[in-house]
């Protein structure tokens, strides 16, 4: 990219709609400028269940005392995704920039699709979130600041473990505060269908409106994000979270459209310049300051 060129002049003259290109090419705009952490504040793949995929990357501020923990989900359509290597930009940036902004950073890796379907995610989220809450102490975190943040497939497996999904046992008593950003709160309401379908199938327990409910009505601050070039179905997502919020009379919906970004920029650009996501989220972690 020309170093005298904004990223967003080159968004603004993609189209908006999901593909492997636009990842690679937004990938592309970003990379040389993220953050990259303090390794040595590091700990890779600490282990928070009993599959492969049960990894966890932990970034401490080199501050001591209790700080807020985020905990970080990836998407990936469902099927792909990581939290990336030590060597990899992406999602280092995210970690480098809890760090520098005095959170514990933690990003996960989950169990995919087609192998693994609805609630598998969620169940996965919630498991990382107990491990975290347990070992708050250990890696200088607070038990009872424990933040979520989740993007795209990444958001719809945060809402759905903030509605219920992800096992018998609620999450109000771990989770303080969620972010979801360009993620899928109604699946039966897709406008390309086969955008979820590894994952969720056939499956239409918990994915109505009850569910959409469940989630609004949550005892846990919630923080909804979408990027103003992003996807159809993710910019019909949004709308449909304003449409049924609607619906209970004085109750508020927190939710942010990031000007300029599309899809995948905007958690690709955390820890630069051009990060709008980021200020939106540490606003987020004061206001729930205990």
């Amino acid at each position: 990219m020309d170093e005298h060129r904004s990223p967003f002049e080159a968004i603004a003259g993609w189209s908006p709609d999901l593909s492997a290109a636009l990842l690679e090419d937004t990938t592309r705009l970003f990379e040389a400028l993220v953050p990259r952490p303090v390794e040595e504040r590091v700990e890779r793949d600490r282990s928070y269940g009993p599959h492969s995929r049960h990894r966890l990357d932990i970034y401490k501020p080199a501050q001591g005392g209790k700080a807020p923990i985020l905990l970080f989900v990836h998407g990936g359509g469902f099927v792909r995704g990581d939290k990336g290597r030590a060597d990899q930009p992406f999602y280092n940036n995210i970690g480098a920039w809890c760090a520098r902004n005095g959170i514990v950073g933690a990003t996960m890796t989950y169990r995919l699709a087609p192998e693994y379907v609805w609630p598998s995610g969620a169940q996965d989220v919630a498991r990382a979130a107990e491990w975290l809450a347990h070992h708050a102490s250990e890696i200088g975190g607070d038990p009872k600041r424990i933040f979520v943040m989740g993007h795209s497939a990444g958001a719809a497996h945060v809402a759905d473990t903030i509605a219920g999904c992800g096992g018998e046992a609620p999450v109000d008593h771990l989770i303080a505060g969620a972010i979801m950003v360009s993620g899928i709160y109604r699946p039966d309401r897709l406008i390309d269908p086969s955008l979820g379908a590894a994952y969720y199938g056939a499956v239409t327990d918990g994915k109505g409106e009850s569910r959409l409910a469940r989630l609004l009505n949550a005892n846990v601050r919630l923080l909804f994000g979408v990027a103003e070039r992003d996807g159809r179905d993710f910019l019909n997502q949004a709308q449909l979270l304003t449409e049924h919020r609607l619906i209970w009379e004085g109750a508020a919906l927190n939710i942010k459209t990031f000007p300029a970004h599309n899809h995948f920029s905007t958690v690709l650009a955390i820890g630069t310049e051009f990060d709008r996501l980021g200020p939106e989220v540490t606003a987020f972690l004061s206001q729930n300051r205990q």
